[in-house]
């Protein structure tokens, strides 16, 4: 579809639930140079192995992500060590997430919109963090609800939902990463996929509606 047949389909549901790193941010890639920065100590391989395993799961919780990468790195991923480097990724990543690209087209949608539609966050960054995020760039206000880690993404969903009394037909989800499919699907709304080159593997499975960029 066109931007323009994007925006229009858009406009004829009543709740969008919104990803943010490479949703309304281009972030993801931000976040996979934190992850090589936090691991630069392990073989190449392996950083190259956590790069990879972030771009194709980038709507996973990075607390899920580092016990993966630390035993990767050979640490126990104590919970003890998960939250410490937990703790150093959002020292590195946070400033650099605020400063990154919005998505073309994105933040024009957000200020058009929110007052007639219903628009909902879905994340896995942590929830202080991504609040923080959201006050920092300034667009707190257009989210009736923001849903960061630990509330999974398809429970978060079926909660708004709910709350907000919304039928299920007009309600989408926009995602850029298998795991935000996944969590559509369990929620049973519509996802659209923003397609980008680190998902080009999801893109040609998906047979549903994909854009680039909103303009």
């Amino acid at each position: 579809m066109q931007s323009e047949e994007i925006v229009k389909f858009l406009k004829t549901k009543k709740i969008i639930f919104w990803d943010f790193d490479g949703v309304i941010k281009d972030s993801v890639f931000v976040k996979a140079r934190a992850f090589e920065k936090l691991f630069k100590f392990a073989d190449q391989s392996i950083i190259e192995q956590i790069r990879q395993h972030h771009l194709n799961f980038g709507g996973v919780s990075r607390f899920e992500k580092l016990k993966i990468y630390l035993e990767w790195a050979g640490i126990n991923p104590l919970p003890s060590h998960v939250e410490e480097y937990a703790l150093k990724f959002s020292e590195i990543v946070f400033n650099e997430v605020v400063n990154s690209e919005w998505v073309p087209g994105v933040l024009e949608y957000l200020k058009d919109n929110y007052e007639n539609q219903i628009f909902v966050l879905v994340t896995a960054t942590p929830q202080k963090e991504i609040e923080a995020i959201l006050t920092s760039i300034g667009i707190t206000t257009f989210f009736r609800k923001i849903y960061g880690d630990p509330v999974k993404k398809h429970s978060a969903m079926a909660e708004a939902l709910s709350d907000f009394n919304v039928e299920l037909e007009k309600s989408v989800m926009i995602g850029d990463s298998e795991s935000d499919y996944e969590a559509a699907i369990k929620a049973k709304v519509q996802f659209i996929l923003r397609t980008a080159p680190y998902n080009s593997a999801l893109a040609k499975k998906f047979d549903g509606i994909k854009f680039g960029n909103l303009k």
